[in-house]
């Protein structure tokens, strides 16, 4: 088995060798050593970097600007653009809150406009997703006909990729080493991958490449990883490869967010391994991910620290590649109150129900011929879910 590391953390901006292993300290994350493809439990040992305690003071300055505009926008005799430029600027300042992302997605909805209606369904989903009230809220912002259409239609194309996401063909790039300025071209034009986590007209961009993998002779990957900074950081890795002489990118590995309030606290590292799980004949691209995440709502008061690890396979026996969803191996959730003094919420809304709960799970994990079979560890009788690598 050949296995590479890279390491990325917010404000960070180098990767470091895996044969010099990272000792923890407060802007670097250790590198994961397990295999992807053991099929024991998989719960790897990482040490993270401690987080920064919130500026109280400037959230709570921050805190106000948020709600205003949420109360501004909720107020009938608003005009539409002056709730969307006010919703717009609170998540600027705010990135990661739910609770903005689904108020501009009701915004644009009211506003009849399409578009950005859709660029906020896309950013809200991913921000809603472990928050079944909040998922919820989110499919009923749907106000006319065709704004229920797209969120259906988004929501049956989020279940169809639980079975595989197909990768995009680089036009016009032909080597690796050329992905880069491509990615930096992407943000400032806003066009794909850009389009899929709302930076667009970015031109403050730093992009790097990890180390290669030479999965066959003919195939070469590397983990790519780009930093937009402006209200903060924002950093996003991908898996580039080229193979038959085509360059193609997978979807979004991972999106991480440093607010300029708590800038501290979030970190990834990426190993490329090889392993089989398609019968197609072809090696696979497994992309194994530890990542510590800090999310912060502002609207809701409430801080998510999750650290989890997960793989992503990629085949190259389908046209085009195609990169399975996220498999989590093991994850660790705690939700708490950033300023317990802070009794105000939106009106309409109210805190999580898991807010001062721990939650963990880990997984054993079995390799089939496209599918695994993930089991959860510590429950007697537990039965294994199985999860479709790619689709037919």
């Amino acid at each position: 088995m050949i296995i590479l590391g890279g390491l990325f953390a917010l404000n960070l901006v180098g990767c470091r060798a895996k044969s010099k292993r990272p000792t923890p300290a407060k802007t670097s994350a250790s590198v994961v050593t397990a295999a992807a493809t053991d099929a024991g439990t998989l719960r790897p040992n990482v040490s993270h970097f401690q987080t920064r305690p919130v500026d109280i003071g400037e959230y709570s300055a921050l805190r106000s600007r948020v709600t205003s505009a949420i109360r501004l926008a909720a107020n009938t005799k608003t005009p539409p653009n002056d709730a969307l430029m006010a919703l717009v600027q609170a998540l600027t300042d705010a990135p990661g809150s739910a609770v903005l992302a689904i108020e501009l997605a009701k915004a644009a909805a009211r506003a009849h406009d399409q578009r950005r209606f859709q660029r906020y369904v896309q950013i809200a989903q991913p921000l809603t997703a472990t928050q079944p009230r909040l998922s919820k809220m989110l499919r009923s912002v749907a106000t006319d006909k065709d704004s229920k259409i797209l969120l259906k239609n988004r929501e049956s194309a989020e279940a169809a990729s639980l079975g595989g996401s197909p990768s995009q063909k680089i036009d016009g790039v032909d080597t690796l080493e050329t992905v880069c300025a491509w990615v930096k071209k992407s943000f400032a034009e806003g066009r794909p991958p850009v389009n899929d986590v709302g930076l667009q007209g970015t031109n403050s961009i730093e992009c790097q490449l990890l180390d290669s993998l030479a999965l066959t002779q003919d195939i070469q990957a590397v983990p790519v990883v780009a930093v937009a900074r402006g209200q903060g950081e924002r950093v996003f890795a991908w898996v580039a490869a080229k193979f038959k002489g085509t360059v193609w990118l997978s979807r979004s590995l991972v999106e991480t967010s440093a607010p300029t309030f708590h800038p501290d606290g979030n970190g990834f590292s990426i190993e490329l391994q090889r392993t089989a799980a398609y019968r197609g004949g072809l090696p696979e691209l497994t992309a194994y991910i530890s990542e510590r995440r800090t999310v912060i709502d502002v609207a809701l008061n409430e801080q998510e620290v999750l650290e989890q690890h997960r793989i992503r396979v990629m085949t190259f026996d389908l046209d085009p590649p195609q990169i399975s969803a996220p498999i989590v191996l093991h994850s660790r959730t705690e939700r708490t109150v950033v300023d317990p003094n802070d009794k105000s919420l939106p009106k309409g809304y109210s805190h999580s129900p898991d807010v001062g709960k721990l939650i963990e799970l880990t997984f054993q994990l079995q390799w089939g011929d496209n599918r695994v079979t993930l089991t959860p560890t510590g429950a007697t009788g537990a039965k294994g879910v199985e999860q479709v690598l790619f689709g037919q």
